[in-house]
């Protein structure tokens, strides 16, 4: 559901799988937002993800109820191409990626996403 052009070439991606029943993912997304502004000034893109299958009509109310500053998009439904997103560990669940869209790090804490950026510097 998200753009191509919503990802900018040559820039680190953040990309948040999440899932807006589970309160811990919920509250995950809203500590995400009030970080963007900073996240973007580092030059970090931030997208996420809706990555439990959700009605259409359930992930509207939530994105017109939750606005964030980033893309947000969802599964639609359980596909072997969406597998990577769908199958994760446990949720709320972070991608960091370098400028050439090579994963450097994933399923970390907000908490450790400033020591990850350090490492993309490098």
């Amino acid at each position: 559901e998200l753009s191509g052009d919503a990802i900018p070439a040559g820039k680190p991606l953040l990309l948040c799988l999440f899932d807006i029943e589970q309160r811990p993912s919920r509250r995950f997304v809203k500590q995400l937002a009030d970080q963007h502004d900073a996240l973007r000034q580092k030059g970090l893109t931030v997208l996420g993800v809706q990555a439990a299958v959700t009605a259409a009509d359930s992930f509207k109310e939530w994105k017109d109820g939750n606005p964030v500053p980033f893309p947000v998009g969802r599964l639609a439904e359980k596909a072997d191409k969406t597998k990577w997103a769908s199958e994760v560990e446990s949720l709320p669940w972070l991608i960091l990626t370098d400028g050439d869209r090579r994963v450097t790090a994933e399923g970390f804490s907000l908490d450790e996403l400033e020591a990850k950026l350090k490492g993309l510097a490098k």
